[in-house]
């Protein structure tokens, strides 16, 4: 028997805009939605590994103690992954801003 799957990755809470289209250099767009989710792919791996009971466990950067740290774990916890990450002393949990485009152009 082997054991657990390590899933390597930064774990980051992760907010996705979708905006109508990409604005000139130096000019704005509005910010039609927002969806917040987790980056990057090592959490999400682990996820499916941990639904399909798949042993996994998540290496990965610590958390904040902010509001943005609490949803990351909320979803570390509700998807089952085991992972290394810890909520540390620090405020800022890392955060990452994906924009899209009605085209599907992301950046």
């Amino acid at each position: 028997m082997f054991g657990p799957v390590v899933c390597v990755s930064y774990l980051a809470a992760a907010s996705l805009w979708k905006v109508p289209c990409f604005p000139l250099a130096n000019q704005g767009a509005e910010v039609q939605t927002i969806e917040h989710s987790i980056a990057a792919d090592g959490p999400m791996v682990a996820a499916v590994l941990a639904a399909l009971d798949v042993p996994s466990l998540l290496l990965s950067n610590c958390t904040g103690t902010d509001v943005r740290g609490a949803e990351v774990r909320r979803w570390l916890q509700a998807h089952q992954v085991a992972t290394t990450a810890t909520v540390t002393g620090r405020l800022n949990t890392p955060q990452i801003v994906v924009v899209a485009d009605d085209t599907g152009t992301r950046t």
